[in-house]
This record gives C-alpha cells, sequence and structure tokens, in this order.
C-alpha cells in the first residue's frame, strides 16, 4: 500500500488498516498524551491519545492522527528507538 493509497480511505478504514497491517514502532507518554507509532510499508502513522481517560472503562480518545514518510516528526522518538 502507497501513503496515496492510505490517504484515499476514510478514516474508520485507515485506523483498520493501521491495526491490522501496521508495526507498532513504539510508544511514546508525555504528561498530557500517549503517542504510538506505527510503520505501515513506506510511511509512518502517529496515533495520539488523550493520557488519562475520564473513568477507567472508557475507551481511550484518540486526539489526532499524523501521517509521514520522515522527517522532523521522528525526531520525538529518537531516544525511545
Amino acid at each position: 500500500m502507497t501513503l496515496y493509497d492510505f490517504l484515499m480511505l476514510d478514516t474508520k478504514e485507515q485506523m483498520a488498516k493501521i491495526m491490522v497491517s501496521g508495526t507498532l514502532v513504539t510508544h511514546l507518554h508525555t504528561k498530557t498524551s500517549s503517542f504510538a507509532l506505527y510503520s505501515i510499508h513506506t510511511f509512518f502513522v502517529e496515533l495520539e491519545y488523550l493520557k488519562e481517560p475520564e473513568t477507567s472503562n472508557q475507551e481511550p480518545i484518540l486526539l489526532r492522527k499524523r501521517i509521514f514518510k520522515s522527517g522532523n516528526e521522528m525526531e520525538k522518538y529518537v531516544d525511545v528507538l
């Protein structure tokens, strides 16, 4: 799958593709967010979640999804890789 093919999917299909075909590279935690970095073929997808849901049985809340090939977006992961 190319980056273009991935971008043509709707959000639900993208999330399914990440879970089925993506390889979890690493997790990163800050005071307010948790990040999961996935690799899919030739690009990366970063999922940012609210660190602590309001209740313990609540699903994590996705704040942002970033898609990139490389570059500055990878810098925050240098220390954890």
